[in-house]
């Protein structure tokens, strides 16, 4: 059963907002149609989220596959919050002493 547990936590970790924007805060971040330009490395797994949703809507829209897009970002956020929360000492020191996180717009 603990084996069950270490693989889901790994999982959840590898698909958290907040450990994607930890990891490419130097080189920047890719969103297609985002209105983002920068994103505060404080709470940037829940800006993250918020600019994934925030930005022009796709060519083929398709209802069914927005909401799953939306309730994806919407477990990912309470899962980015608590990340957040556990990193703000990291995402304090890195806001003051870097720029914000670069979001540039291109293919994935």
């Amino acid at each position: 059963m603990r084996v069950v547990f270490v693989a889901l936590f790994c999982v959840i970790i590898n698909a958290c907002s907040t450990v994607y924007t930890i990891n490419n805060a130097e080189e920047g971040l890719v969103m297609e149609g985002s209105y983002c330009k920068n994103i505060d490395h404080i709470f940037s797994g829940l800006e993250y989220n918020w600019c994934r949703l925030n930005g022009t809507p796709k060519q083929n829209h398709d209802p069914i596959a927005f909401k799953g897009e939306f309730g994806y970002v919407g477990i990912d956020s309470i899962f980015s919050l608590f990340a957040d929360l556990m990193v703000l000492p990291y995402t304090v020191y890195k806001q003051v002493s870097s720029d914000p996180i670069e979001v540039r717009s291109g293919q994935r």
